[in-house]
């Protein structure tokens, strides 16, 4: 009786619970009071839902990644042959136009400017200019070159002042060009395209006061347009922008990290390292004992001409590097172009090495000597900068930096320490914590300091310096970046990283920042200072893609370039059968490490006695080494007795953790040398031919199409199938054959 209210209340709940009491009756039944019940029913929920959903709707049911990846690879395979179609079309559009005309097709005015023009470009002697041919022949210029590319001021002499007489014009680097510069090409242009980066060098004022001073009509009133500093800034004011968020350049998010907390707030999409720490830091601190004086610094400008020898002389994955030197003002620039040269008639080893990257047919692959001011537009593998300031004679040493210092001088900074494509050299000769404590009514001192600390902490190896100086540049990015590093997304994730654990595999979460975030990284057991494996499920950040394109095309290819392989996991599936996809997982990684003593290899000594596991966790507390449960799958060996000389019998316990062996039929595509061949013979397998222009748009140039040409039978050999070469219409055609028959 005393208990007859709680046991009424119960039955109401009882009767409340309708339909739902029979799954709380399942679990009373199924499950034990230790049982976690909420994991259990939410478990035993989503499975049924999965099962009703695909019951209803067909086309869910099978494995939908399978075909997602199917599609993906299908995707991927069509958008490369419709770049290569485009540029074909294109290419073959222009050569129509360039052609003169049919009889009958255009006036005969028209066919006669062609005639003429045919006969100028001919012509050995008395050239005519260019202006000339532009304005006797307009229709067959334009006709025959449709594409300009020029400055503003070409533009304005040898163009007519005709509106609209482009139908699309493209301003670059429009931070650097002012208002007054663009407005000729403006009125010629139809639509407009302005690109460019606040961030980086704005335009030139060198001759702005005198022009100022010559001004002798102070009162005239300048157009509010004219008074923007550039015309990208005029264009963001007026027309609609957006940002470009991929950062192409460096292969080592350090040498981007700095610019994008100071100058981008965090908003660059950078590919996460595949290496976790490397041996060789990217940005390397050169310390020395440089003096300034007469605005140079001669230890420092050998310095950079020895690092410069030293890049030229060490190719680095079988190619040569290409280098760029630049200096903080115009007197150290010069002074190393003439030790440069100096050092050519002194050293004929380093006059070859000169020669030889100086006639590179590419000429961005050629090494340069430039000063802060000019180098925007410009990128090398290697950068070698060369600070320039120090202490005097005297060792008095002044903060005075030149372009730095002035307004605007962050910019200039940031445009010279993004010009490196895989490593930085800073040749500086003082301690940058000289300058702590600094006052500046600018903001490029105080980014100028940062930039040098910075670099020294990523040539000395020490997260904890490089963390806190992000964290000074840039608060919030950096605080985000650390809670995202150690958290995963779901519980689905947290799973995934406990199964690959279990298997012997160290995890990280939340591998690099933005939207470029690797969900899982896999540590290589084979050398834990990089990453064997990117794995992407299906969360938020998945889900985030602006288009399938960009999420499953255009990013993975971004990665793949940087180095990472990628696999996806779905949470349907995994919540379907979780042992599946670990295995498949597993089955792409390389195996693990035996265990050692520190959880990967578990050695113990025992008594020996009928039992082999008796006494087990008091002879191991002897040995100093944790005790390991007794599993089916352990291996009794006998061990040396000078493991324990205190036990008169000994046995080693080793744990036996076999990585399952999956057949991969097409596993011999790994062994191919490149990416790209790779995807060659990929289409091969999926299609069972591709053409010779089909191959060249997935080779990325005809060059490379030779050389896989040469190299076939080399390629074709690791194959499991016959490759048939036959030419239709002129046309070379790859055609997969039988298997190969051992």
């Amino acid at each position: 009786v005393r208990h007859f209210d709680e046991i009424q209340a119960h039955d109401e709940r009882r009767v409340a619970l309708g339909a739902d009491l029979e799954i709380v009756s399942q679990c009373m039944r199924c499950l034990s009071r230790d049982d976690d019940w909420a994991d259990e029913v939410v478990q035993s929920v989503t499975l049924q839902w999965i099962d009703e959903a695909e019951r209803k709707h067909t086309v869910l049911k099978g494995n939908p990644l399978e075909r997602y990846e199917g599609l993906r690879g299908q995707l991927r395979r069509r958008l490369d042959l419709k770049r290569g179609a485009v540029a074909v079309d294109v290419a073959a559009a222009l050569q129509r136009s360039a052609a003169a005309p049919a009889a009958g097709t255009l006036g005969a005015s028209v066919r006669q400017q062609y005639t003429k023009l045919s006969h100028e470009v001919l012509k050995k002697r008395r050239l005519k200019p260019l202006r000339a041919l532009i304005n006797e022949f307009p229709v067959a210029m334009q006709r025959s070159t449709p594409c300009w590319l020029a400055s503003p001021e070409v533009v304005a002499e040898i163009f007519p002042l005709q509106k609209d007489l482009f139908d699309l014009v493209i301003f670059d680097e429009a931070s650097q060009l002012a208002v007054e510069r663009s407005l000729p090409v403006l009125y010629r242009a139809k639509h407009v395209v302005v690109a460019g980066d606040e961030q980086q060098m704005p335009p030139s004022n060198f001759f702005g006061a005198a022009n100022d001073d010559d001004d002798e009509d102070g009162d005239e009133e300048v157009p509010e347009a004219l008074k923007q500093e550039s015309l990208l800034v005029l264009a963001k004011r007026i027309y609609g922008f957006c940002y470009l968020g991929w950062h192409y350049r460096s292969e080592n998010k350090e040498l981007i990290d700095f610019s994008n907390f100071a100058f981008y707030d965090g908003a660059l999409n950078i590919a996460a390292n595949v290496g976790r720490s490397t041996q060789s830091a990217p940005i390397k601190w050169v310390p020395v004992d440089g003096v300034w004086q007469g605005n140079t610094n001669a230890v420092e400008m050998r310095k950079a001409v020895d690092i410069l020898h030293e890049t030229l002389a060490a190719p680095a994955d079988g190619r040569p590097r290409s280098v760029g030197i630049i200096t903080f003002n115009a007197v150290q620039m010069d002074a190393i172009k003439d030790e440069i040269e100096r050092r050519r008639g002194a050293d004929s080893a380093f006059a070859t090495l000169m020669l030889a990257a100086e006639t590179r047919p590419s000429i961005d692959e050629r090494p340069f000597v430039k000063n802060i001011e000019n180098v925007q537009g410009d990128e090398r593998d290697v950068i070698i900068f060369s600070v320039g300031y120090g202490p005097d004679p005297s060792g008095t040493f002044r903060r005075s930096f030149g372009p730095i210092g002035l307004a605007g001088g962050e910019n200039r900074l940031n445009v010279a320490v993004t010009r490196a494509k895989r490593e930085a050299h800073v040749i500086c000769s003082f301690d940058p914590e000289l300058l702590v404590g600094g006052t500046s009514k600018n903001l490029g001192p105080v980014r100028f300091r940062q930039y040098l600390q910075y670099a020294k902490a990523i040539s000395d190896g020490v997260p904890a310096a490089i963390e806190k100086i992000l964290l000074e540049i840039n608060p919030s990015v950096a605080v985000g970046a650390v809670a995202r590093k150690a958290a995963v997304e779901s519980d689905f994730e947290a799973q995934v990283v406990a199964a690959l654990q279990a298997e012997g595999y160290d995890v990280e979460t939340q591998v690099g920042l933005a939207g470029y975030r690797i969900d899982l990284a896999v540590v290589d057991p084979r050398d834990a200072a990089k990453f064997c494996l990117g794995i992407e499920c299906d969360g938020a950040n998945f889900h985030s893609g602006k288009s399938v394109r960009e999420r499953d095309i255009a990013r993975q290819r971004f990665l793949e370039s940087r180095g990472w392989a990628i696999a996806r996991l779905w949470s349907r599936n995994w919540w379907l059968d979780p042992e599946r996809e670990i295995r498949r997982i597993v089955a792409l990684l390389p195996s693990p490490r035996p265990r050692t003593a520190i959880g990967q290899l578990t050695v113990a000594a025992v008594a020996e006695t009928d039992d082999p596991f008796a006494g087990f966790e008091e002879a191991a507390s002897k040995a100093a080494i944790a005790p390991v449960a007794p599993r089916s799958d352990i291996a009794v060996q006998t061990a040396p007795a000078e493991l324990a000389p205190h036990e008169s019998a000994i046995q080693r316990v080793v744990e036996v953790a076999p990585t399952p062996t999956v057949f991969d039929p097409n596993a011999w595509l790994s062994t191919l040398p490149t990416d790209s061949v790779r995807e060659v013979f990929e289409h091969l397998v999926a299609y069972g031919a591709i053409t010779e222009p089909e191959a060249i748009v997935m080779l990325k140039s005809p060059r490379e199409m030779r050389r896989f040409a040469l190299e076939f039978d080399s390629y074709a050999a690791l194959a499991p199938f016959w490759v048939r070469i036959e030419v239709i219409g002129g046309i070379k055609r790859y055609v997969r054959e039988g298997p190969r028959v051992s």
